[in-house]
């Protein structure tokens, strides 16, 4: 493994700025609005069109971000689904996940089912007797991406950390439609966090991931290396890539822990999250949420979101660490939508966009 130190080259060190503009304020109405609305985005050219579902309804809304105008608006052509999480790869090509039902499908912009892939014998190394197949849904690790034509994505452990051998659940599996069965698993926990003692909360406990040139990278919440896996589910690497702003990451949770106790982490722990690759600046980024104190300035639970620092530590395709961008507390960086050059944000508090805008209102772009 290599030391937590380790930095690019003198010869390849970039100067990296980060740009923030504000993009158009796009109105939304109530034949839009969703609870629990999820986002996914999708670039076309100089234009960034954004995708708009929810966990509780088969409607769909298209932004396009890059002219501030809705697009097209409807709901899915036939069974009521309740879309949830998306990954959008083209016009034709939106896949989404039931969860328990054990079904993917794959939509188009106009709402029409084109393709519906049943996992019903879905089955890991790991599962126990008895095991339903059910991938992970409406997590920011729900996502589904593409490699050599095949699947890939999390799949749902329910009780994961009261599993009897958690070190052998590989969550993280590469599937193939067309011979119905997952071909490879990976992003297993570290020793460390498959003690029968701990818990995590489920943001915690799933890898984030990203596919670049058939390898698979994977950030874990509460881990401070990266692994690099390729379609087999051979590990390549396993690359320190520390955030300066964690000197140590929190103890998990005991198995009895009550209630109090896990409000009191969610307020404190630091952890990473998602990992992404930016094709357009030729770099990766590693976000960072940083820890919070307990109490605020009148001892009361620190439930404010408003102060909530992140960061985001930068990396180039040889795995060297190039940088690490302090973001501050201007955007909900928890809700950031990847793009070939940045993100596309959230604002928060002073810097939310209000209640009858779409809550997307900037664009942060690196600059070399």
């Amino acid at each position: 493994m290599r030391p937590c130190s380790t930095v690019a080259d003198d010869d390849s060190v970039q100067t990296i700025e980060f740009v923030r503009s504000r993009l158009k304020p796009i109105a939304i109405s109530s034949e839009t609005f969703k609870t629990k609305a999820k986002y996914s985005l999708l670039e076309e050219g100089d234009e960034i069109l954004l995708l708009e579902t929810g966990e509780h309804t088969s409607k769909y809304t298209l932004f396009n971000l890059s002219k501030g105008e809705v697009i097209a608006k409807g709901e899915i052509d036939g069974p009521p689904l309740n879309i949830g999480v998306t990954s959008f790869f083209d016009y034709d090509s939106i896949y989404f996940n039931t969860g328990l039902k054990g079904k993917i499908y794959r939509m188009d912009t106009s709402g029409i089912i084109k393709e519906e892939i049943n996992l019903s014998n879905l089955s890991a190394s790991w599962f126990l007797e008895g095991s339903l197949p059910s991938l992970l849904e409406n997590h920011d690790q729900g996502k589904i991406e593409i490699i050599d034509g095949k699947l890939v994505f999390n799949l749902d452990a329910f009780d994961y950390w009261l599993y009897p051998n958690k070190n052998s659940i590989n969550a993280l599996v590469v599937y193939d439609i067309y011979k119905s069965q997952i071909v490879s698993e990976m992003g297993g926990h570290s020793t460390k966090l498959t003690s029968s003692s701990i818990y995590l909360p489920d943001k915690y406990t799933y890898p984030y991931f990203e596919i670049k040139d058939d390898l698979v990278f994977v950030s874990h919440p509460f881990n401070h290396s990266i692994q690099v896996y390729d379609k087999a589910g051979q590990l390549i690497e396993d690359v320190c890539m520390a955030s300066q702003y964690i000197d140590q990451l929190q103890e998990p949770l005991g198995q009895n822990y009550d209630i109090q106790e896990s409000i009191n982490f969610h307020i404190t722990a630091a952890h990473y999250g998602q990992i992404n690759y930016h094709e357009g600046s030729e770099l990766f980024s590693r976000l960072v949420f940083h820890s919070s104190p307990l109490y605020d300035n009148d001892g009361k639970l620190n439930m404010n979101n408003c102060d909530k620092t992140y960061s985001l530590i930068l990396f180039n395709k040889n795995l060297e660490k190039i940088s690490e961008i302090f973001l501050g507390n201007d955007a909900l960086w928890v809700r950031a939508l990847p793009t070939k050059t940045g993100y596309v944000v959230s604002g928060k508090c002073s810097n939310y966009a209000g209640e009858d805008f779409l809550r997307y209102n900037f664009k942060y772009d690196f600059k070399k």
